[in-house]
């Protein structure tokens, strides 16, 4: 099983580019085929096409979503973090009688 190391930069490093993948997708846009309106390929192609676009704006979505939660991640894992070294540190003060 592989180990899995975490730290805040890391996380802040993941939330950014996952903020700069939904903007590429927001961005992407495809071009309609051109067919004769009467041409029943046309329409499926049209309607496909529709689709796929509504598709991407809820991933571009969805991956926007995960870089804030990873970025509100990043910033609760540095805080427990330092909170659990300040603890840590404590224990090593002299014990005041």
């Amino acid at each position: 099983m592989a180990t899995l190391d975490v730290c805040g930069a890391g996380l802040r490093t993941l939330a950014g580019q996952c903020s700069a993948d939904a903007s590429g997708l927001a961005t992407e846009t495809l071009s309609a085929a051109v067919t004769p309106p009467a041409q029943a390929t046309g329409t499926a192609v049209s309607g496909l096409y529709a689709a796929v676009g509504a598709t991407v704006t809820v991933l571009a979505g969805k991956v926007e979503a995960t870089g804030l939660a990873l970025t509100i991640a990043s910033a609760q894992y540095v805080n427990s973090d330092e909170s659990s070294a300040q603890r840590l540190s404590a224990l090593d003060a002299p014990v005041q009688p």
